[in-house]
């Protein structure tokens, strides 16, 4: 394979990565905008629209659809950009060390193994832990609510 070779082969996949991502982009404005609209419009009238002026309103609008399509397009455009560059130079270093890919394969069913090892213990673990936070957090609240009620009979 050579240098032409792979310029063409990243250029197409930057190409259908915009291609993909304005499709995705556009449903999810279209999905966004459409769910705000239904919510609004089925809400009570007298309840929003009497309250809430039509300017603030169409500020949130299109606020929260601005603020999705940023975040989205940013995201997307890391993710992809870090995976088909991982893709590449793993591509890379088999092709110049193939045996490169097979240590990455015992490394993998290795670390398969103890995930599955320890799996058990780590899951009692979190729940036993979440378990103190529970009753720690449950004894803290408990003690902050009767703080107001003895503040209130002491004078």
């Amino acid at each position: 394979m050579n240098h032409l070779q792979m310029v063409v082969i990243e250029v197409s996949f930057e190409i259908t990565r915009w291609f993909i991502l304005c499709i995705i982009g556009a449903r999810l404005s279209r999905s966004l905008h459409n769910s705000l609209v239904t919510k609004v419009m089925n809400s009570p009238v007298y309840m929003y629209f009497s309250v809430t002026p039509l300017g603030k309103l169409l500020k949130h609008f299109t606020k929260d659809v601005d603020n999705c399509d940023r975040d989205f397009f940013g995201t997307m455009e890391w993710i992809i950009r870090s995976l088909v560059d991982c893709l590449f130079k793993i591509g890379f270093a088999l092709v110049f060390s193939p045996y490169l890919g097979i240590m990455a394969m015992m490394n993998f069913v290795g670390m398969r193994e103890i995930y599955n090892y320890t799996k058990e213990g780590n899951t009692e673990f979190r729940r036993i832990q979440s378990k103190q936070d529970t009753k720690m957090s449950t004894h803290s609240n408990e003690t902050a609510d009767g703080m107001t009620i003895i503040r209130a009979f002491s004078k």
